[in-house]
């Protein structure tokens, strides 16, 4: 079973991504404070995909983008932005994530989404 490590700050988005997560047979772990990720990351262990929000009020998605892969248990691990602002898509892969999945989340292509993420294939769709 792939371990998906979902980090967002709003509640509502994190209830409809694990939910439709678990209903496709992940296990998932969330780290919704961002400004706690030094402390809260070294808890979550084997992750196979991080879905990472860009918005969020202690650190933006692209800083911890940063800090994420400077950790090695992270550096080859796909990171897909997962956000609401899809003019940020050039940026995301300019900068090096692996995808972007934009906001709202469509629960039909989700699951070729990520089947798509696990077998190497970028994925760049905004909602």
């Amino acid at each position: 079973m792939s371990h998906i490590l979902v980090i967002d700050d709003n509640i509502n988005n994190i209830d409809v991504l694990t939910a439709a997560l678990e209903m496709e047979g992940f296990s998932i772990s969330v780290i919704q404070d961002s400004g706690q990720i030094d402390t809260l990351i070294d808890r979550v262990e084997d992750v196979d995909l991080v879905l990472l929000d860009l918005e969020m009020p202690e650190r933006d998605g692209y800083t911890i983008f940063e800090y994420l892969r400077s950790l090695p248990q992270f550096e080859t691990t796909p990171i897909v932005a997962h956000s609401v602002y899809n003019n940020e898509i050039n940026t995301v892969r300019d900068i090096g994530f692996s995808g972007f999945i934009g906001k709202p989340l469509n629960l039909d292509a989700l699951p070729e989404q990520l089947n798509r993420i696990f077998n190497g294939q970028g994925v760049w769709e905004i909602a």
